[in-house]
């Protein structure tokens, strides 16, 4: 029995060990396949400033975030930021929060 359980241990030894060898070699040799790096650009003109509503007093009121709580992005690269609220009426930065 004991013969048995030593015998499974090291049949499940040599196995991680040959896959981690195997699959090391092919994700090096998938990363070199091209030789290739991605290329990143910075785009000057995003994120484009909140728009200002105007308000009933014909004000235009600036928006206040708050803490960011989730961002995502879907297919068509729109950007969703999902925010939790402040506290209303309180100021910060000379900006009326809750409006």
């Amino acid at each position: 029995m004991k013969t048995m359980k030593y015998a499974c241990i090291g049949g499940v030894a040599i196995a991680a060990i040959a896959f981690a060898i195997v699959g090391e070699k092919s994700l090096a040799d998938s990363s070199s396949s091209d030789g290739r790096q991605p290329v990143f650009a910075v785009d000057a003109s995003w994120p484009l400033p909140l728009p200002a509503p105007v308000g009933d007093d014909g004000k235009a009121h600036t928006w206040v975030q708050g803490e960011v709580a989730g961002n995502c992005i879907d297919q068509r690269d729109n950007v969703y930021t999902f925010n939790r609220g402040w506290e209303v009426g309180v100021t910060v930065n000379g900006v009326l929060q809750g409006n």
